[in-house]
């Protein structure tokens, strides 16, 4: 494995994290005045929900699989445990959440009203098991990071402006963000 040059990750995590900071900026407005308030609150608050549940099935995992992999990241074989150790306890762990998630939503009165927004938003909680940045993170690919969260941004930014035309459509919305944020 090639040296990673130090100045070009910082650069690559520069525009990972200008791009994370730029792209609610570019969408809010729209998303605010189509949407109006209370169906942007409606997503906001579901969003909130589910990120309470990924946290838990996230537990810790991104930063132990960075650390971890940093460590070893040039033992070929060790590598290839060490990631399929993590995988495995990401996806065990965020199938209990989802789980728990989905006993939630259909047992709470108060999620009933919304309830195709919540169950859009338990994908965030599945893709969770998906997600490995920590292993492009610990063997320090952040091109590759940054080229795919570049990616998905446009794709969720076109998706916006193409489908989220009314205030009905908040669920679409709530769908294209956490396809956005999560893949």
């Amino acid at each position: 494995m090639q040296k990673k040059s130090l100045v070009r990750n910082f650069i690559y995590n520069l525009i990972y994290t200008g791009l994370n900071l730029l792209f609610p900026l570019i969408t809010a407005p729209y998303v605010s005045r189509v949407l109006g308030a209370t169906n942007l609150g409606k997503v906001n608050f579901a969003s909130t929900v589910v990120n309470w549940f990924v946290l838990f099935a996230a537990f810790g995992v991104t930063t132990y699989g960075v650390r971890e992999v940093a460590k070893i990241k040039k033992k070929g074989k060790d590598l290839d445990k060490l990631f399929s150790e993590i995988f495995i306890i990401n996806g065990v762990l965020s199938i209990i959440v989802t789980i728990i998630y989905l006993y939630v939503i259909f047992n709470v009165k108060e999620f009933n009203s919304e309830f195709s927004l919540f169950l859009i938003m338990s994908l965030s909680i599945i893709l969770n098991m998906f997600s490995i940045d920590w292993f492009y993170q610990g063997i320090e690919e952040y091109r590759y990071i940054t080229i795919r969260s570049t990616v998905f941004k446009v794709i969720s930014l076109i998706c916006i402006f193409l489908f989220v035309k009314e205030e009905g459509h908040y669920v679409i919305f709530g769908l294209i963000s956490i396809l956005s944020t999560s893949l």
